[in-house]
């Protein structure tokens, strides 16, 4: 794509117009075929991971911050549909990361926080617990531990196979 892209400037600059407009073309061509694997990639990713979950709960593992964020609105949407009194979503703390530096959960943070959502983060730093009753008013997110919660259908231990 970068190499049809740098290819096409330089037919421009030749004056090559019709070769640069094809070159053009194809690069837009790789970009929508490179578009399409990415999606498919994160379907399987996130399929892979949520096997057998339960609906209230999802993990975003392996997945990029925008593909993370579209995944928690879909599964927003959803719980809200079913009347979950929360949902819980597995960012993990970054240790999978490039230089074990969290983006999805800062990601998520700051979407959750925008959009007025009440939420917390388990004991572990790794799930956050998204209240889903009140979401009229703009809250800012805390961190919590779980003991302190009032209780969950998910036990404590279950919590530890998501790190």
């Amino acid at each position: 794509m970068d190499q049809c892209r740098t290819e096409a400037k330089e037919a421009r600059q030749r004056w090559d117009r019709g070769l640069a407009d094809h070159l053009y073309l194809e690069a837009n061509a790789h970009k929508e075929k490179m578009l399409q694997w990415n999606k498919e990639a994160c379907d399987l990713i996130f399929k892979e991971n949520n096997r057998g979950r339960k609906p209230g709960v999802i993990d975003l593992h392996g997945l990029h911050v925008h593909e993370a964020i579209e995944r928690t609105k879909d599964a927003v949407e959803a719980a809200v549909a079913r009347q979950d009194p929360d949902i819980k979503l597995i960012v993990g703390k970054g240790n999978h990361s490039q230089d074990s530096v969290a983006k999805v959960k800062p990601g998520i943070e700051k979407w959750l926080s925008e959009n007025g959502f009440t939420a917390s983060l388990d004991r572990h730093g790794g799930m956050f617990i998204v209240v889903l009753g009140d979401q009229g008013s703009k809250t800012q997110l805390v961190e919590a531990d779980l003991t302190q919660m009032s209780p969950s259908p998910m036990s404590e231990g279950d919590c530890d196979e998501y790190f």
